[in-house]
């Protein structure tokens, strides 16, 4: 998402947010749906994670993308990080019953 694609003139309200969030929440799961399966079952599955829309990953390698630009207060110049096992499985930490993404580069203006 663009400045411009959002409507962006300044901050955004936390409304706002939640609303360009949600959309791209959908445009992921659309995209998701709408994708061939993975050739091979070794891969980690294309995912949202609740702020990024994941490609697949490579076992044992750590995927990088660009820290969404639909988050107002992210660092936009930085990256998200997400390890895939060695069984093709996306990270999960048991604490948190979910699957770990590294957003500290995104996160660099909040500290």
């Amino acid at each position: 998402w663009t400045d411009a694609q959002m409507g962006f003139d300044g901050p955004l309200s936390a409304q706002e947010q939640m609303f360009i969030m949600y959309e791209v929440k959908m445009q992921c799961y659309q995209n998701l749906s709408s994708m061939e399966p993975a050739t091979t079952d070794e891969l980690c599955p294309r995912d949202w994670d609740g702020l990024i829309c994941w490609p697949q990953g490579s076992p044992g390698q750590v995927t990088k993308v660009p820290c969404p630009s639909y988050i107002y207060d992210f660092n936009h110049k930085g990256h998200a990080y997400r390890k895939c096992d060695a069984n093709g499985s996306w990270v999960f930490v048991e604490n948190w019953n979910k699957t770990w993404t590294n957003y500290s580069e995104c996160l660099r203006f909040l500290q």
